[in-house]
C-alpha cells in the first residue's frame, strides 16, 4: 500500500452482508490500482464486520474501522471522508457497483481540467439480483461554466443525488464541510460543490445503483412508525432525520424549511463575489415557490406536532 494513494474511496456500511462482497470486489477489480478503500462499519449486528475484516486481511489497500456504536449515516459518511489521504475522493455504497474503468476514466478528467470539482458517469438502476431496471435520464447542466446555471439546476429540479457518488477533489470537499447531519444533506452538499466548480458527466454507464427492499429510503423502523402514528402522514420523514443523526431521535424537523435555509447558507459561504452571491440568492425565491406545497406541509406538521404535544402534556 502506497503512503499517499492517488484515490481514496470511503464505504460506510451497516448490516450490509448481502451485497457487501460484490461492492468491495468492484473496487478491487479497478483497472486503476493506486487507491485505498476506507470501510467504516456502523456497529452492524450481522456478518458485515467479518466480511470487511476478511477483505482487509487479503488486500493492504483496504482499511477497516468499526464504530463502537451507531453514529448515524451522516457521521459515518463523513468519517470515511475525513480519513482520506488522497487528492481525489469517492463515496461508494455497500450495495452499488462500479465498472472496472470507473476510477481510471473519472481520474483522467480531474487530472486534465482543474475547473472540474466532481466527475461522475451515467447511472443505471439495477434490482436486488443485479438485473437492469432503468437508466437514469435526467440531465442537469452541472458542466456549465456559469455558476448560476449549475446552482439553479441542482436546487430547482428534483433529482436523486447520484452525482454524490462521483470522484471529487478532496480539498474542495473539505472546504465545503462534508455532509450536513440533516435530511437532504447530500442535496445541499452537491449544491455547495457546484458553487466551487463544474461537474463532468462521462457519457457511459459506469455506475450501477441497486434498488432493494432493505434500503434506508424504503424502510422505516416499526417503533418509529408507532411513535408518530398520531401525526400527519408526512411524519414518515422523521425516521430519515434519525437515520442521518441518531442523536436527534424524536426531534421535530422542518426538512423543507431547513433545505432552503441551507441553500442560502451555501451561497453565503461560497467563494463568489458580492454580485454573484446576490444573483444566486435571487434563485431561492422561485425554488421556495416551487416547493411551497412541501413547505406548507412542514408548517401543517408543526401545528400537528404542537397539538399532539399539548394533549400529551395535559392528559392525566
Amino acid at each position: 500500500m502506497t503512503a499517499n494513494p492517488a484515490i481514496s474511496l470511503g464505504m460506510p456500511v451497516y448490516n450490509a452482508q448481502r451485497y457487501l462482497a460484490g461492492a468491495i470486489q468492484s473496487v478491487i477489480d479497478q483497472t486503476f490500482e493506486d487507491w485505498e478503500l476506507i470501510i467504516s462499519d456502523n456497529a452492524s449486528t450481522d456478518s458485515t464486520p467479518a466480511i470487511c475484516s476478511e477483505f482487509a486481511e487479503r488486500d493492504p489497500r483496504i482499511r477497516f474501522h468499526r464504530q463502537e456504536r451507531n453514529v448515524g449515516a451522516g457521521r459515518n459518511h463523513n468519517f470515511v471522508a475525513q480519513q482520506a489521504r488522497a487528492e481525489y475522493f469517492k463515496w461508494t455504497c455497500y450495495d452499488d457497483l462500479i465498472t472496472p474503468e470507473f476510477l481510471e476514466r473519472t481520474k483522467a478528467v480531474l487530472d486534465e481540467d482543474d475547473s472540474v470539482v466532481l466527475c461522475h458517469s451515467l447511472t443505471r438502476i439495477i434490482d436486488e439480483d443485479g438485473h437492469d431496471v432503468a437508466d437514469f435520464g435526467l440531465r442537469l447542466r452541472t458542466d456549465s461554466q456559469d455558476v448560476l446555471t449549475r446552482f439553479w439546476d441542482l436546487i430547482y429540479y428534483n433529482h436523486p443525488c447520484y452525482q454524490i457518488y462521483g470522484l471529487m477533489r478532496t480539498s474542495v470537499l473539505r472546504e465545503c464541510g462534508y455532509l450536513g447531519l440533516y435530511v437532504n444533506g447530500d442535496r445541499v452538499l452537491l449544491a455547495r460543490l457546484a458553487l466551487y466548480g463544474r461537474f463532468h458527466e462521462i457519457p457511459s454507464f459506469l455506475y450501477f445503483n441497486r434498488r432493494h427492499g432493505a434500503q434506508s429510503t424504503q424502510t422505516t423502523p416499526a417503533g418509529l412508525r408507532k411513535s408518530y402514528r398520531l401525526l400527519s402522514p408526512r411524519f414518515r420523514t422523521l425516521p430519515r432525520l434519525e437515520w442521518w443523526d441518531p442523536e436527534r431521535k424524536g426531534d421535530f424537523d422542518l426538512p423543507e424549511v431547513n433545505l432552503v435555509k441551507e441553500y442560502a447558507r451555501c451561497v453565503g459561504q461560497a467563494p463568489l463575489d458580492g454580485w454573484q452571491k446576490w444573483k444566486c440568492r435571487s434563485l431561492l425565491l422561485p425554488v421556495a415557490v416551487k416547493r411551497s406545497p412541501r413547505l406548507c406541509h412542514d408548517f401543517l406538521d408543526a401545528g400537528n406536532y404542537l397539538k399532539t404535544a399539548a394533549r400529551a402534556r395535559f392528559t392525566v
